[in-house]
């Protein structure tokens, strides 16, 4: 019986990468990152059509479940952005933390 937890799904990982990511992720780049098998880690081979199918999915997730977010495309890659509906509260929210800062 083996007791190894099962690998998380393709587009979870994906969602991973976009959410830990300090500047946009290429297609090319998440790919090359799936497929990286570095210290016997699984290496997962997807097509940059089939990222982008999977990054569909997530958005068409994050719109059903009314999610404050979506993975946008930005500078040539991908990463998380907080809808226009919450503009005044996130700035709200810098105003507050320049205040703090003071």
């Amino acid at each position: 019986m083996d007791s190894a937890e099962p690998h998380p799904a393709k587009s979870s990982i994906i969602e991973a990468l976009v959410f830990a990511t300090d500047e946009p992720l290429t297609t090319r780049q998440i790919a090359d990152i799936l497929r990286n098998s570095e210290n016997g880690g699984m290496s997962i081979r997807m097509k940059e059509d089939e990222i982008l199918a999977a990054i569909r999915e997530l958005n068409a997730t994050y719109v059903a479940a009314r999610r404050s977010f979506r993975i946008i495309q930005v500078a040539g890659g991908w990463q998380f952005a907080t809808m226009p509906d919450f503009a005044e509260w996130l700035g709200r929210m810098v105003k507050e933390k320049a205040r703090r800062r003071r």
